[in-house]
């Protein structure tokens, strides 16, 4: 299996289904390799499935424009990596009055869902899709018309407790993890990336 996130997505649905307003730092942060390795334990139907790869999208702030997100940036994605994650981050799109407009992520969606399509049967049997964006439908949809008589390649994805969204397809009822405040506990990332320093050292 692949564990392919929407980094930003599943940032907001955490934050929104788990934690208080105001938010804190660090409220919605979450470890991926933690999160797909308690995914890969709750198969249905008691199935065994292997953790091939976690690939984590995502924008990429612009070290003149915005120097200690950036930092920030490169440690937690110096963190990922020495745990084995593949970080895919697009740089951030500034508009021309920022900051007074926040910068946006472009493309993002786009490269996950060609993922998701790309990988399918040659990379992987079952894909787990961490995110609430409608947007990758049609990327779903063209997976499950690859699906052959073996019921792969397959993906399922995420819902939150509290939280009505979830993606779906018309074709099939896709296997959805529900996520509980427990479970954002047992992988809520609590490291201050900003922080001077190298990148702590991974469990």
């Amino acid at each position: 299996m692949v564990v392919f996130v929407d980094l930003s997505n599943a940032f907001r649905d955490l934050q929104r289904a788990f934690c208080s307003e105001p938010y804190g730092a660090r409220d919605g942060q979450f470890d991926p390799m933690k999160l797909a390795r308690m995914l890969a334990g709750r198969g249905p139907d008691f199935e065994t499935w292997t953790l091939e790869q976690v690939r984590v999208y995502g924008g990429r702030p612009n070290p003149e424009r915005e120097p200690y997100a950036a930092k920030a940036q490169n440690s937690q994605e110096a963190t990922w990596m020495a745990a084995g994650i593949v970080p895919r981050f697009r740089p951030l799109q500034y508009p021309d009055d920022w900051p007074a407009q926040k910068a946006r992520q472009k493309g993002v969606d786009v490269e996950l869902a060609i993922d998701v399509v790309t990988m399918a049967r040659a990379e992987y049997d079952i894909g787990i899709v961490v995110s609430t964006d409608t947007d990758l439908v049609p990327a779903l949809e063209a997976v499950d018309r690859l699906r052959g008589t073996d019921s792969s390649p397959r993906t399922c994805v995420v819902g939150y407790e509290g939280l009505l969204k979830r993606l779906r397809i018309k074709a099939r009822n896709l296997y959805c993890f529900p996520l509980s405040r427990a479970d954002y506990d047992s992988v809520h990332d609590h490291t201050d990336y900003t922080a001077e320093g190298p990148a702590p050292t991974p469990e």
